[in-house]
């Protein structure tokens, strides 16, 4: 069985078809997980990390050295979350239970507790005006 690892993350659809046509013309074996998400709604690839380019484990160093030679940057550095990820992020992080979870996770708890919250607010406010 191959063993497939990461090379690189994007955001942007054009630039990953570029990038899948560049290793598909040098006969490198890929994988790209997530790229739906940049097709049916690209807003929403923030919540996945964005599309994940795969290769071969054998052929990683080959088709990181195509990719940079052909102008695009692959960084091993710390990757940063959308800025709406990083509130969230921030407030979760107080909540014991929350903070060991991974960020899709955190953004449904933050999202579910800031809605039942919400909720809470204009249950309130009906029973202020109707009593």
């Amino acid at each position: 069985m191959k063993q497939y690892i990461q090379i690189a993350t994007t955001d942007n659809i054009v630039r990953l078809g570029m990038m899948q046509t560049l290793l598909r013309v040098n006969d490198i074996d890929f994988v790209t997980r997530d790229e739906y998400y940049l097709q049916v709604d690209p807003l929403a690839t923030y919540a996945v990390g964005g599309a994940k380019l795969l290769v071969e484990e054998s052929q990683a160093t080959n088709a990181l050295e195509i990719l940079e030679k052909s102008g695009h940057q692959i960084k091993e550095s710390e990757e940063r979350l959308p800025p709406f990820m990083e509130e969230i992020t921030k407030y979760t992080n107080k909540i014991p239970f929350l903070k060991n979870l991974n960020e899709e996770l955190k953004l449904i708890a933050g999202l579910s507790i800031f809605f039942v919250a919400l909720a809470i607010v204009a249950y309130c406010l009906l029973m202020l005006i109707y009593f």
